[in-house]
């Protein structure tokens, strides 16, 4: 079921990116498409980890490895998010200097 959620999530992920990068392509400035590049390669861990909070919340899992599975998946999302907050600063600020 996780393999499922994950790859539904990874195939809206790219239709969703499609339509920003078409729409970004139309504006001006250059903030939306350096928001888009920051973001496209973290999405991915945030598919895989919605797909695996989605597989252990349908899974027969015993409480313990639930847990465990939980800390897991905040981990690599607190992770992805810290990345995407960093490549992003970093872009803007080499951008405007």
């Amino acid at each position: 079921m996780a393999v499922l959620a994950a790859g539904a999530l990874y195939a809206l992920r790219t239709v969703a990116f499609g339509v920003l990068r078409r729409w970004s392509d139309r504006t001006e400035t250059r903030l939306d498409d350096i928001i888009l590049s920051s973001l496209r390669v973290p999405s991915v861990s945030w598919c895989v980890a919605l797909g695996i909070y989605v597989g252990v919340g349908v899974s027969e899992l015993p409480l313990r490895q639930a847990a465990y599975a939980s800390r897991a998946i905040e981990a690599l999302v607190i992770l992805s998010v810290t990345f995407a907050a960093a490549n992003l600063a970093g872009r803007i600020f080499g951008d405007y200097i």
